[in-house]
């Protein structure tokens, strides 16, 4: 491979970065900086694991400062979480709330899509954010120190590869959305993006965790992707984050029963 080649293809992988970022966490991203054209949403996907790794490695690192200054475990899950957010703008958990205030409260489809573009959280939105967040304080309040750290970057890498899951495997419920633009990810990119989290979570967690976590995380996504099949016929971008919610959900409530019979 040539010099010039190689250049291109690190250029390509930088602006797939940036895109990533740019989308889906609120650290600065300069666009312009790349390149002249827009970002390559669709392109970019293969990434979206990477963005959970840093995101994670942004709540392991709030976690061990916590830990370390001696704050009891629960306020240092909370210190892990809310730094999470802060890094991704609660980007999917403003879905996850529009999910549910959409098939809570809607009678129709379009009724249903209607409120999902809503920007106000209302009763089943607002609950749906407390049973996520408690669900995530409460599974890794009871987990060592270590396995936080683990818990926290594999599933924030393994739920974002399920967004592109989402992408590959559904159908889009509406022809103007963001997510619709992004498109449906080729088969080499869902490829590279599975590739990069099974070997982190093999890495991290070792053959047979790693297999539960998995196992839950695509269960998760075919639990909430069965649903939005239903309620709407497809996916949208509030389905996406909300199937990014319920997959991290499940691989904390896996990971805490498998450490916790070990």
């Amino acid at each position: 491979m040539t010099e010039r080649a190689q250049s291109s293809i690190f250029q390509r992988l930088r602006q797939d970065l940036a895109a990533a970022f740019l989308l889906l966490t609120r650290f600065p991203v300069t666009w312009d900086k790349y390149s002249p054209e827009a970002p390559n949403l669709n392109r970019s996907l293969w990434a979206y694991p990477v963005i959970g790794l840093v995101v994670g490695l942004v709540g392991a690192g709030f976690y061990t400062v916590a830990d370390r200054a001696g704050l009891p475990d629960m306020v240092a899950v909370l210190c892990a979480l809310i730094s999470m957010i802060f890094a991704t703008g609660a980007f999917h958990e403003d879905g996850l709330a529009d999910v549910a205030d959409g098939f809570g409260g809607g009678q129709t489809r379009d009724r249903k899509l209607e409120i999902m573009r809503d920007s106000q959280i209302g009763t089943y939105g607002g609950l749906a954010l407390i049973l996520s967040f408690g669900l995530r304080v409460g599974c890794l309040g009871v987990m060592t120190s270590s396995q936080v750290v683990v818990a926290l970057i594999v599933a924030a890498m393994i739920s974002r590869l399920m967004i592109v899951t989402g992408l590959f495997i559904l159908v889009s419920a509406r022809s103007d959305s963001l997510a619709t633009e992004t498109g449906k990810p080729k088969m080499i990119t869902l490829g590279a993006a599975a590739l990069l989290t099974g070997g982190m979570m093999v890495v991290l967690l070792g053959g047979g965790a790693a297999f539960w976590a998995a196992l839950a995380a695509f269960s998760g996504f075919a639990i909430m992707a069965w649903i939005a099949m239903r309620q709407i016929g497809g996916y949208t971008g509030d389905v996406l984050g909300a199937i990014q919610q319920i997959s991290e959900i499940a691989v904390l409530i896996a990971l805490c029963i498998y450490w916790g019979g070990s």
